[in-house]
This record gives C-alpha cells, structure tokens and sequence, in this order.
C-alpha cells in the first residue's frame, strides 16, 4: 500500500512496475508492504492447493524494470496470491521476501495449461525460475511468461522461417501444444535471411554500419544495420526480438573472431537504443568461436546490458562436439542465474538433452521439418527410420507406438513410404510427427528435471538413442562433467 492508501498492481509473482519506488520505500532493515492482487483467471481446476500457512523463502532479484522471485527451497515450484509481503533490504539489487501465506499458495504441473497474461496487457514479462544444483551441475526447468502464450522451459522452439510452418497450420501447432515458434525476420521482410548470413558467406560483407547482402535472386545490394534489424521486429511484434551479430563461421580463428564478438557487442548497445517496445525481450547474442577467453569476455560486456535473457551464439556449425559442449557449459555457467539462456541453432536429440541438462533453456533448429523433407521419422528407440526404404512398404504399424501425434494415431508406416516421394501429404505427415517427437523429448526432460530423476531419464534415453551403437565419447564426457553415470 502506498502512503496515500492505495493498492497498487505489482504483476505476477512480485513483478514490480516501479522498482525505482519500490528501492526508495525500503528505508529500513524492515519495512511491511500490502499489495492487493486480483488475477482469478490464474487459477482453475488444474491447480492444486499446497503448503497452506506455511512461510516460505523467496528472492527476488531487480532486472530492469522487473523484480524476479525465485524460491529458495530446492524442488519447490509455487505460484503465489499473496496480501501481505514483508521485505528485507539485502543489497542494491537484491530483496529477501517472507511471508505468511494469508490466501493461498498453489503448485502446477501444468502451469502452460493456465492464462498468466492477459492479451494486450503492458505489465511486462516475469520469468520464474526454479534452479536445482544437483549433481554440481545447474539445470533448470522453469514458467516463462510472453505476452502471448505462456512457455515452460527448456523448450525446443521449431523454426517457421517465414512466420509460418511449411506445410502446418498454426491450430495444428496449437494442438500439439507447441508455444512458441521462431521466425526468420529478414525472411519476412526481404531476402536473404538471417541463416544465409554464414552459408551465403560470399554474398555478404560486413562493416561497423551493418551487414550488405547481394540477394542470390536478384543481385540486388541490401543494407542491414542494428537500428533496421530492430526496427522490422518491432513492427512484427515479436514477443522476444533478437540483435544484430556479426556471424561468422564457428571454424573461423585468428583475429577475425575477435573483431567480430566486439563488433557484436558494439551492435548490442545500437540495438539497446533503438529498441523502445518494453513488451518485447531483446536478447543479446554472445560470440566469440571456440575461444574461452572470448565468450567469457563477451559475457561480462553483454550480461550486465541483457534485461530479460540472452543467446549463446556461432555454434552447430561443424564443430566437434567436445568443443560444442564445452562452450555451452563453459556460457551457462558464466551467464546470470536468472535470466534463460538460448542456444541457437541446436535441434539434434542428444544435443537437446545435453544442452538442457548444462542449465540452458531455449533451442531452435531446422532438424524435425528437414528431416521430414527427407522421408525420415525421429523415433525414440534408434534415432531415425527412413520410411524411404522398401522394408517399411508393407509394415502397417504406426511410427511410433509410443507418439499420440496425430499421424501415429491415423496412419502407418507402408502408407507414408507409399506417398512420400508422390505427394506433399507424406513430408506433412513427418514434419507432424517429428515436432511432436521433440516437444515430447523436451517434456521429458522437464519432468525429469522436476521430479529429480535425471539419472534414470538419461539412462533410458541412452539406452533408446544408441540401442546400436556406443554412446559417443563426447557424451560420456558431458555426463562424467555433470557427475553422472552411465
């Protein structure tokens, strides 16, 4: 309650609209607030009542314009409708919260089930993260709060590079229960996109203004600079816009990749300028190649400048997958607790499993509709199945008896391999499955990040992935990192 009496509206979770205020009322080791919250649309028949009357430990960390509220007890997840807080000062940016719980305290396993946000609000973006150190290793299964959708992490995001699926309808993606999709800005607004940057590599220059592009279609010159880049995804209104980098291939060494990692974070600061939509999330991109000394360098320039997440770029270009998985450890463990990190363009199953595992939070790639494109089904046990093959042809089983999607509950493997080198229906059929496969794998890890039994889902998820093989070394490393055993 302010001093003249009045409730005011801190968000969800302790979301602080005025955090600037909030500072100059703690005048004390102590000090009582009262905030009224009326949000009944966040509770409904899925939610559980928990740890009734019961104080609990929360810290809230000030980032922007947000204060961030974790639980401190390992394990527990909670969404809190509470009267009356009592706020310890801690630090500058830090507040301790206790309290009695006066209305209730409630726990989700299905938090994404449940409408946080309404449409159209300009009350920001809370993220609440839960972090468990087990094992030495931070991993993280967390409720992200977007303006659009609510997204429980880690989460694959598919890849729609002109704002949609390539032979999916959007209510197809909203059945499956898919919350957040990435899209290609450059894509929708000119050609070449943004993934042609390093494939396209002869085709383009970049100088401290921007990156050209001579379009292979036209051969026209186009200029992409950090204001532009901002500019187009704000009049798309995408819920998280990233920054202009300057890309260059993960194999590239010498001077070149520190001149790019700083240009990088040169572009960020233009990006911060011209970004002024606070209901989007600008995410930096840390660079640097396969240099530790780089990325630790572009993380202390970049972290203190991110306000709600970060990515961790330049990787899964052909890099051995020893210095793949070091780096994103190497990032996550360099990277602030509480904000999500992203690694781009990681899309294979072990890598997503891995990665998650490391403590990051958000992953794109092409991998599920490419491979569709190819004939091939991702399948838990085994990896892949190339229904191309004549083996398939009178085999009337579903693709994976285990997958609820919609084309393992209506159609069999003989049709598939029957229409998929004749007919669009059949790369539909596959890019359907294949996107439920990997939103199935990263429920997966979520519970089992949640439940704290990881030791058992990687052992069962190895023993399907390489039924035929040895567990690559580089695998058995980054277990061995996180203290596991196989």
């Amino acid at each position: 309650m302010d001093p003249a009496g009045h409730y005011r509206d801190i968000g969800y979770l302790g979301a602080y609209s005025d955090c600037q205020r909030l500072g100059a009322e703690l005048n004390g080791d102590k000090t009582t607030a009262c905030f009224c919250k009326k949000f009944p649309s966040f509770f409904d028949s899925n939610w559980s009542i928990a740890e009734n009357d019961r104080p609990l430990s929360l810290l809230a960390c000030r980032v922007g314009g947000t204060v961030l509220v974790r639980t401190l007890r390992s394990g527990f997840r909670s969404l809190l409708e509470a009267d009356f807080y009592e706020l310890r000062r801690r630090s500058v940016e830090e507040y301790e919260f206790s309290y009695s719980i006066k209305s209730t305290a409630c726990t989700s396993r299905h938090p994404q089930r449940t409408s946080l946000t309404k449409k159209g609000t300009n009350r920001g973006t809370v993220w609440l993260k839960q972090k468990e150190t087990t094992n030495s290793v931070l991993m993280q299964q967390c409720a992200r709060r977007l303006p659009h959708s609510a997204v429980d992490t880690p989460v694959f995001m598919p890849v729609g590079t002109q704002g949609t699926m390539k032979g999916l309808l959007p209510e197809q993606l909203l059945q499956m229960d898919c919350r957040i999709l990435l899209c290609n800005t450059y894509h929708l607004g000119h050609r070449p996109g943004h993934e042609l940057m390093v494939s396209l590599n002869s085709l383009m220059s970049a100088d401290e203004k921007g990156v050209q592009f001579e379009s292979p279609h036209t051969g026209q010159l186009t200029h992409l600079t950090p204001e532009h880049c901002i500019e187009m995804q704000e009049h798309l209104g995408a819920d998280i816009v990233m920054q202009l980098d300057h890309v260059i291939h993960v194999l590239t060494d010498g001077p070149v990749v520190k001149e790019a990692m700083q240009r990088s974070v040169r572009w960020l600061d233009r990006c911060n300028a011209a970004h002024v939509r606070n209901d989007q999330l600008l995410f930096p991109i840390v660079q640097g190649g396969l240099s530790c000394e780089l990325r630790i360098e572009c993380i202390e320039q970049m972290a203190g400048k991110a306000r709600m997440g970060i990515a961790i770029g330049g990787l899964s270009g052909g890099e051995e997958k020893n210095c793949f998985w070091r780096i994103v450890a190497l990032c996550c463990e360099k990277l602030p607790e509480h904000m999500p990190r992203y690694v781009m363009g990681v899309g294979w199953p072990t890598d997503l499993v891995i990665c998650s595992l490391l403590g990051a939070d958000m992953f794109d790639c092409v991998y599920p509709t490419r491979t569709a494109r190819f004939g091939s089904a991702l399948v838990r046990r085994g990896g892949l199945m190339h229904l191309t093959r004549n083996e398939y042809a009178e085999d009337f089983s579903p693709i994976d008896d285990r997958c609820a999607c919609y084309t393992c509950r209506n159609y069999t493997r003989a049709y598939i391999h029957t229409v998929i080198n004749q007919e669009s229906l059949g790369c539909h059929l596959l890019s359907l499955h294949n996107i439920q496969h990997h939103l199935d794998l990263m429920r997966r890890v979520r519970d089992a990040i949640e439940n704290d039994c990881v030791g058992p889902f990687l052992k069962e998820f190895l023993e399907e992935q390489f039924e035929q093989g040895e567990v690559p070394n580089w695998v058995r490393e980054a277990i061995a990192y996180m203290n596991y055993s196989i």
